[in-house]
């Protein structure tokens, strides 16, 4: 069985899009760990199915590259820019993903999608033993934005073992079982830089949507401000916007762009 499909990129995390609105195609376990694959397969950070939906305009059915599921925040825009191609799509709609019903509005050169609400981000011990690159002793935060992120505030981005360090809290007791999203965030004249280790991808991305989400509302609790924040990641800059309330966040909108890179057929 041959199956056509199509990758994009959101702000430099990349995803293999597939066309699933007659719902023949199948997918195995295995197939989207090969797929995902860089070597051995056509290589992304997750594989998403736009589907039929009964609540909204499409489906989003996204995959980390070892085939466990989750909210996607970057592949929710380039599902966006699929859906549009498809003409599934129109310039104001919603779609369904793992987490429930998102909006989404088509801007001049960005796709803005709606985020679910979430609770106020949480203060946490430190995981780390003695990581010296992040020394003098960062804050840290969780917080689940469709998918659940560590938060750890440095001096330099550039300057942390980001294996050493994410792998310790990504591994450590707490999160072992159900994984965690560590993000490493330096703040410097209320400019935000984010590196990000991906669970399910389980190395880093150049950027990740549910990742600067979580990282806004937690600098927004701490340090106050304007209710958005623009956020630089490796693959470029995305806008997070959000309303506080007395017991979390809602109205929180993640802005940025979506580009086609290729497309292709993959032999089932």
């Amino acid at each position: 069985m041959s199956i056509p499909f199509f990758k994009y990129h959101g702000t430099g995390n990349d995803f293999i899009l597939i066309d699933n609105f007659d719902g023949t195609i199948k997918l195995t376990e295995d197939d989207i760990i090969l797929m995902c694959d860089r070597r051995f397969g056509i290589g992304s950070d997750g594989l998403i199915l736009l589907e039929e939906s009964k609540h909204a305009d499409y489906n989003m059915v996204f995959y980390n590259p070892d085939a466990s599921q989750s909210f996607c925040g970057n592949g929710s825009r380039c599902a966006l820019a699929f859906a549009l191609h498809l003409k599934k799509a129109k310039p104001e709609g919603s779609f369904e993903a793992i987490d429930g019903i998102h909006t989404y509005q088509v801007l001049k050169d960005t796709y803005k999608m709606g985020m679910r609400p979430t609770g106020v981000p949480k203060l946490v011990e430190r995981e780390l033993e003695n990581p010296a690159s992040l020394k003098p002793e960062p804050k840290h935060f969780f917080l689940h934005t469709g998918s659940p992120h560590y938060i750890v505030y440095c001096e330099n981005v550039d300057r942390v073992d980001l294996y050493g360090d994410a792998h310790e809290i990504r591994y450590s007791a707490a999160f072992r079982q159900e994984g965690v999203n560590v993000n490493f965030v330096q703040r410097s004249n209320d400019v935000l830089y984010v590196r990000t280790y991906e669970r399910g991808v389980e190395e880093e991305t150049l950027s990740c949507g549910t990742g600067v989400t979580a990282v806004a509302i937690s600098d927004y609790q701490e340090h106050g401000g304007e209710r958005f924040r623009l956020i630089n990641t490796k693959g470029g800059q995305l806008r997070v916007e959000f309303e506080p309330g007395n017991e979390g966040y809602d109205k929180i909108f993640l802005e940025g762009p979506a580009e086609f890179v290729f497309r292709g057929e993959w032999e089932l």
